[in-house]
C-alpha cells in the first residue's frame, strides 16, 4: 500500500464528512464534537480551519484515494498533530 500526503482540496470535503458521519468509524474514534453530526457545523469547522495560515492540513492518500486527514497546529512550543477518519482497505 502506497501512503501519500498531498495539499487539502475542495474535493476532499465531502470524502471526509461521509468518513466523520459513518457510525463504525465514528465508534473506533471514540470522538463525539459537534461537527461530526451537523454538516452546517462541519463546513464552519473546515471553513475556520482552512481559513488560518499557522495550521498545515494534508488530505492522505492510500493508493490514491483519499483515506483521511492530517493536520499540525498550535503554538511552536506545543505543537499538536491531529491524524483523523484514517480508512485503510
Amino acid at each position: 500500500m502506497d501512503i501519500t500526503l498531498r495539499e487539502l482540496a475542495d474535493s476532499d470535503l465531502p470524502v471526509f464528512w461521509e468518513q466523520l458521519t459513518d457510525p463504525e468509524l465514528q465508534r473506533m474514534a471514540a470522538v463525539t464534537r459537534k461537527y461530526h453530526y451537523d454538516r452546517g457545523h462541519f463546513d464552519q469547522h473546515w471553513a475556520k480551519v482552512r481559513s488560518d495560515p499557522a495550521v498545515i492540513l494534508r488530505t492522505v492518500l492510500a493508493d490514491g484515494a483519499v483515506a483521511g486527514h492530517a493536520a499540525v497546529f498550535g503554538p511552536r512550543s506545543q505543537v499538536k498533530i491531529d491524524l483523523v477518519e484514517l480508512t485503510l482497505s
